[in-house]
């Protein structure tokens, strides 16, 4: 018989109920309808004892940070590692790393693992992850099947240290010679435990939540 995890990840006021350690979900939506706040708000750290280690693919690691910080709240998010993967120049103020290709998914994924050990050797039980956003990396890249490889290999380790594994996607990006991101969605999610639809209803920002435990497959209003 394994052994359950037993660490939980919560999500604070996003409709979204607590998750075993060793979660992955995938969270899809247009990006104008706000998927880089519904992604920042699920990879915020909730207390002082867990850690957040991020890969940024659309945007510096500047950028990620101050959308980290401001979805977590005053007094979190400055302790934050980034692998910033966008080609954008700009450091920000945490632990960061820069890959200049995103195509270089070896690289990527050897800088973020070492972000991540570096705070389970701090002691950091409890590790939030999450990359933003897939597309860039599925534009660089010749063969779909590497960045299948590449969010299998973080989902699997996310599975082995109980942390947790957030990865965004929207479908309407243009991932090069791939087209949109509509086929791509459909098919990384077989990688998930769960997945977070998000779109923009009228005046109102919704969500479904697949696979993430019982009654939580209908539309909820979020606030982000």
């Amino acid at each position: 018989m394994s052994l359950r995890a037993t660490q939980q990840y919560d999500f604070g006021d996003v409709p979204i109920d607590a998750v075993d350690g060793g979660t992955s979900i995938l969270v899809s939506g247009p990006r104008g309808d706000g998927l880089a706040d519904l992604f920042h708000s699920l990879v915020a750290a909730t207390d002082d004892e867990e850690g957040v280690v991020g890969i940024s693919a659309d945007d510096g690691s500047r950028s990620f940070e101050r959308a980290h910080r401001s979805a977590a709240g005053l007094g979190r998010g400055t302790d934050v590692g980034v692998v910033d993967c966008s080609g954008d120049s700009g450091i920000g103020t945490g632990d960061d790393a820069a890959v200049a290709d995103p195509g270089d998914l070896t690289a990527v994924n050897m800088q973020f693992s070492a972000l991540c050990d570096e705070r389970r050797y701090d002691g950091t039980e409890r590790l939030r992850t999450g990359l933003f956003s897939v597309s860039p990396l599925c534009a660089a890249c010749d063969d779909m099947r590497d960045v299948y490889r590449f969010v299998q290999n973080i989902t699997s380790r996310t599975r082995r240290n109980d942390g947790l594994f957030v990865c965004a996607i929207d479908p309407e990006a243009d991932t090069g010679q791939f087209g949109d991101g509509r086929n791509i969605t459909a098919g990384l999610e077989r990688a998930f435990a769960g997945h977070v639809r998000l779109r923009r209803e009228g005046a109102s920002t919704e969500v479904k939540v697949d696979g993430l435990g019982p009654g939580a497959d209908e539309w909820q209003r979020v606030t982000l």
